[in-house]
Formats: C-alpha cells, structure tokens, sequence
C-alpha cells in the first residue's frame, strides 16, 4: 500500500511540472483488458529500511491513430464516460480488442450493445484527421429513440498523462444522432439538448520524467481542469490551409490539428493568466473545457490564453484573409460569389469605386452629378448593412464612426446632420488635430472656383455601442467583444437599447409580449456578465451568459415608469432599470445598468 501512495504523491507533485511531452517509449502504459481485475496489492513492498520501493518507469505509449489495430490496441478496457460539466461518472463503455462494445448508462441502470472503430477521414484534403464511428443497437427499448440501431462518427483524440487516459469524441455532422441526443448525453445537459463532445477517462500506471519547457506559444486541447492552479493540456500541431465559409464565401485562414503524432499529456502550472482572449470563461471553469486554446507559456506556467475560433466539421478559423474582390458595372463579386446592385434595391446604377475595409466593402455607386448612393457591405454575413446618399464618404476607424455631406450639409452614419456651412456645396471632408479630434470641410462658395473651409470638433456617435455591440454579432469572439465593453463603466450587469437604428443583418430574437400584450417598442437587454437572471417586474425571466441577448415588445412611456427590468448576478448587488425613454436632446437608444 505505501508504494501505492508513493506513486500518487508523485502522480499529484508532477501536476504542477511544466513539461509539455515526454519521450515516447514501446513500454505497456498499464491499461487492462475488460476481464481483467487489478492484482492484489503486496503488503511487503517495503525495504528494510521502511521506505517505498522506487516506481518502474512507464513512458507513455505510442499509437499509430490511422491504424484501428493499433488504436483498439490501447482503447480496449473500461472507460468512463464523465459530466464535462460536474465530472460526474454517469456511464461506462467496455471495449475489447475487436471493437465490440458495451456502453452502460448509470441513471437509469440500462446497457447496449455495439462496436466501434477508428479509421482516417474520408476527406483526403485533410490529411491527419482521424475518425470514430461508434454503433449502439437495442435504444428504442432502452433509451426510447426514434431507431433502434444509430452511429455517431466524428473525430476523436487520445492523451495520457501520469494516473489518467483520455477518449476524447467530437460528433461531426447537421443534425446529430440519437446517440448526441440521448444516449451518450450527460446528465447535466438540458432536457432534449444535444451534445457532441465527450470525454472518456480512465486509470492509469504510468511514471516518467518531466522537463521544464521553453517560453513559447502554441496550440493545445485543454482536457481537464483538475483544480484552480492547472490545467491538463495536449500540445497540437496546426496544418494551415485557405479556407471560406460555405455560406457566405467569407475566406480565412484555416486549421485543422494533425492527428497522426501522439504527445503526451503534462499538468502545466496554471497562475493568474491573461484571459482578456477568451470569450466564454465559463468553459474554461468546466472540470472538463475540452476545448482548443492559443497558450502561452512563460516563466514556466502558462500565462495567456486565448480562444481559436471554431468553424465546421473539425475545422478552426484563425484569422481572416485578404478577399477577392472585383467590381464591374452594377455588379460586384467577393471570391467566387457574384452579386448584383439590383439584389439589394440600390438604386446607383454602376459601381465607381470601392474600398476593402476590415471586414466591409465599401462601394461608391453613381446615382446623379451631386450625389452617390453608398452601400457597406459586410462580406463575413454576404449582407449590406447600411445604404445613404451623399458625397465625400469619411471614416474613422470602424464604418459607423464615419461622415458623408450631401450638398451644404455634414451627416453622420445615422443619417444626422451635424454640420451646415455657409455656400452652395461641400467638395470634401478630412479629419485633423490630435488624434483626428477635428472635421475639416472644403466647400464652395460662389462657384467651383472659390473654395472655403471650415474646421468642427468631430462629432461623437451618439450610438457607438450599439454598432459595436453589431459588430460583436457578426463575429462573435473575445475581440470584438472587448471592444465593445470599452463603452460600459465598471460594474454594469446589463446593456438596454430601446428601438435601435436599424441595420438589416442583425440577427435579433423575436421579441417576448409581457403579459400576452405587445407594445410600441423593442427593449433589448444583453448580459455583461456570465449566469445573468433577466426579469421583468421580478417576474420570471432566461439565464444569460455575456453578449446573450433577450427582447420585450413595450410601450416605453414618455414620462415616469410602470415596470422595471432587473439583472442578477450570484454574489453582486441587483441592476435594475426602470422603463422609460431614454433620449433627450439627441437621440440616444441605449442605457447600461
């Protein structure tokens, strides 16, 4: 029994060791067949001297995963199926060496049947990405699906690390399968919800010497958050490649992480990191995020981490690439899309110029010897997102902090005058000053010949985070929701919009009639902080993580207030807002409280 314990203090000092994978060896890493049960400990393995025998080395083992021998070789034994969420035990699989199966789900005492196995992905262009395909039979009776046989195919991974194996499946598909549904569904999932990623664990012997590595960053899947202070990491190697949305035909950079080495799994120290790149904390708080992270390593622990962006069937997006753009006539394409003016009722009959802005282009189309028909076109949705007649389109460092005139008069993106000057019509705008603080206009005057000008404070969007909250909407990452939290003061649980300008690729919620009656006017709420209770008038209300949002169709009346909308947060005091119009003077659309 002491060399047991011995081994699991060494198991749990190496947890907080920084090595990154060790040297791979031929060695059995421990694991048991099915029908093998663990011997019987020797109460005599101490030494004269009282002190435990030191542990064997076992180095963790090499697996050729494109070869289902080989991957059955190592899967085969019992596994447990654990709650990503509580880390809960809730099933079990056996697996024999021939990928037969028997998967037993613990809440309601039921065991299936089936097999599984391990083979490369049938698409060739991905070279390195490995599959599973697991079968169960006999669910109709036990778990009242809609078939009686199904399979669940997707991805899978293998990691080991002293005192625990890893499984761990990624389901691939649209719909998902009775097995997503019901069968492998964790306890702790909503009712009916579908789930597509599991972990499966097991015990395990090993024992082998740790490095400390080298400051660097890189790509791993997190596994498993054994406590505050670490975390269980698997390094992955990238294989970058040019891809595109298939909806929208929206290009970046891709990645998908080659499945073909094998590295084993450390506990990496894990104090007070960056996380400013992470846009759901909540995952990384899970006892199992099963997630891929950028991580960097300094000082021997892990110091920043960030999210890398998941796109489709296995697939990540790194970054966005530059677009294919050509525009001829009244009709422009973005890659391989062709779209027309007409499409989209702009009036402009050809395009005369254009300009590739972030994620936008921006096109000047001809519509009359005094004004242009402008259209923001957002290419990540494939939708324009604004269209205005004017002149001399000006913007600053997003499309909505811009200006355009239109004769003797400066608007702003909302279509706001902001400035009139005093001749016949304006011929351009600039910014100047300190951090482009000031609006210069260049006008005439008394024919094209005079020209005059005139310098304002540049005006400020009044609705700034509104549009910046768009943008975090139509790309939903830690970046741009950052840049939207730049507009909350400290402490804020909600952000409110009471009829927002409208923009025709918001992707809002039907909104919710209290009480069965439907008002006037549209009150969004978004949450701020993770676990966020909305109500109204204390009533019942969703559960919002951040950026959620949730709609009320209300009649805002102009002066006092019948109904308050309230925001709580376990452990902070209760933001509430009370319902009435917001603007005065300008017209202002949102409040945070």
């Amino acid at each position: 029994m002491k060399n047991k314990l011995v081994k699991m203090l060494m198991v749990f000092g190496l947890a907080f060791s920084f090595a990154l994978s060790a040297c791979a060896g031929k060695d059995d890493p421990g694991t048991a067949d099915v029908d093998i049960e663990d011997d019987e400990e020797d109460e005599d393995d101490d030494d004269d001297n009282g002190w435990a025998e030191e542990p064997p080395m076992i180095y963790p083992e090499e697996i050729d995963y494109l070869t289902n021998k080989d991957v059955l070789k190592f899967v085969k034994g019992t596994w447990d199926l654990t709650d990503q969420i509580t880390g809960e035990v809730y099933g079990t699989l056996k697996v024999d060496k021939d990928g037969n199966v028997e998967y037993t789900y613990l809440p309601l005492d039921t065991t299936v049947s089936g097999t599984i196995s391990f083979r490369e992905s049938y698409d060739k262009k991905m070279q390195g990405i490995c599959n599973y395909d697991l079968t169960l039979t006999g669910l109709e009776e036990a778990f009242n699906c809609w078939t009686d046989e199904d399979t669940s195919s997707g991805n899978f991974r293998i990691a080991q690390t002293e005192g625990k194996d890893y499984l761990y499946f990624e389901e691939l598909g649209n719909g998902g399968s009775n097995i997503g549904y019901e069968v492998l569904r964790a306890p702790s999932t909503a009712e009916y919800g579908l789930q597509m990623n599991w972990v499966l664990t097991r015990e395990n012997d090993l024992y082998y010497p740790v490095s400390v590595a080298a400051d660097e960053t890189f790509y791993a899947f997190v596994y498993e958050r054994p406590d505050d202070q670490s975390l269980v990491v698997q390094r992955l190697d990238e294989i970058s490649f040019e891809s595109y949305s298939e909806y929208t035909d929206f290009k970046t950079m891709g990645a998908y992480f080659d499945g073909r080495g094998y590295d084993a799994v450390c506990y990496r120290y894990y104090m007070n990191p960056d996380l400013s790149g992470v846009l759901r904390e909540q995952f990384l708080n899970q006892k199992y995020p099963l997630e891929v992270y950028e991580i960097t390593v300094s000082e021997g622990g892990i110091s920043k981490i960030s999210d890398v962006k998941r796109g489709q069937y296995g697939v990540y997006e790194l970054y966005p690439i530059d677009q294919d753009v050509e525009c001829d006539g009244d009709k422009f394409r973005v890659n391989s899309i062709t779209y027309s003016l007409s499409d989209y009722g702009v009036d402009g009959d050809s395009i005369t110029d254009y300009e590739v802005f972030g994620d936008h282009l921006i096109m000047t189309t001809h519509l009359n010897p005094h004004a242009n028909e402008y259209v923001v076109f957002n290419m990540r949705t494939a939708w324009p997102e604004k269209k205005f007649t004017g002149c001399n389109y000006l913007h600053g460092d997003h499309v909505w902090d811009s200006f355009y005139s239109y004769m003797d008069t400066v608007y702003d993106y909302e279509g706001y005058p902001v400035a009139t000057i005093d001749g016949n019509e304006i011929c351009d705008l600039k910014f100047s000053g300190t951090g482009n603080s000031k609006l210069v206009i260049t006008y005439w005057k008394d024919g094209d010949d005079s020209e005059y000008e005139e310098t304002i404070d540049r005006p400020v969007c009044y609705n700034a985070p509104i549009y910046a909250y768009a943008d975090f909407r139509h790309d939903m990452c830690a970046e741009t929701w950052s840049e939207f939290l730049t507009y909350a003061p400290e402490g804020s649980q909600m952000f409110i919009m009471v009829n927002p300008p409208a923009d025709e690729s918001w992707d809002y919620y039907q909104p919710e009639a209290p009480d069965g009656v439907y008002g006037l006017d549209y009150v969004y709420v978004v949450a701020l902080q993770d676990s966020t209770f909305i109500n109204l008038g204390g009533g019942e209300g969703p559960i919002l993580d951040k950026g959620q949002i949730h709609c009320y169709s209300l009649t805002v009346p102009e002066a006092g207030s019948s109904i308050t909308i309230y925001a709580e947060v376990e452990g902070s005091e209760t933001s509430t807002w009370p319902v009435s119009m917001i603007s005065g003077k300008d017209d202002i659309r949102y409040v945070f409280a």
